[in-house]
């Protein structure tokens, strides 16, 4: 049985519970075997030193599971619940959202993103006034880009002059609704 596990520089591992060959030196006594799956590399201090070049915190009892994906409980993310186990939108780090919603221009484009965001699904947002949807990208601090695929997932947000921190909420495409009405607020865990 395998399972992913989410460290702390934002590698994603498949964890081998039946005692698979190699693995990270620190679960040598556990039985359990990695293979790096993705890397997007963010380190934060509290990691552990493993012996490697990986840094993990905690073990397979400090995570929290949903599906197939499992994160640290302490660690805030957006839960898109109604995407597919394994699509990678399906969790959003709170970490990486910040920084992308910080970055995000803070007026329209002609084209594209941000666009005005009229929340005709009536989601319950904590943000109101003239509010933009911007593209929000997993496992990463880097913004969406124009020429690239949007994902399902969009930061909402108030038309600002960019400067500084700003409220925002998380919607994405549910595919459980009818197309033009299928914007879902993602829950903040």
């Amino acid at each position: 049985m395998s399972d992913y596990y989410y460290s702390e520089n934002y590698q994603f591992y498949n964890v081998d519970d039946d005692g698979g060959s190699g693995g990270n030196p620190s679960d040598a006594s556990k039985g359990l075997s990695h293979g790096v799956i993705s890397n997007n590399s963010a380190a934060y201090d509290g990691a552990a030193n493993t012996g490697s070049n990986t840094l993990v915190f905690g073990d397979k009892d400090n995570y929290e599971k949903f599906g197939t994906t499992k994160v640290k409980e302490y660690e805030s993310y957006w839960l898109c619940e109604n995407l597919p186990e394994g699509n990678e939108y399906r969790i959003i780090m709170k970490i990486h959202a910040d920084a992308q919603v910080r970055a995000a221009p803070g007026r329209a484009a002609r084209r594209g993103y941000p666009k005005p965001h009229g929340n005709i699904e009536r989601n319950p947002l904590l943000v109101s006034g003239n509010l933009l949807e911007f593209p929000l990208l997993p496992g990463t601090f880097n913004i969406w880009v124009r020429g690239t695929s949007p994902g399902p997932v969009r930061a909402i947000y108030r038309e600002d002059n960019g400067v500084g921190d700003r409220p925002y909420d998380v919607v994405y495409h549910d595919p459980t609704k009818p197309r033009r009405l299928d914007f879902t607020k993602a829950i903040l865990v």
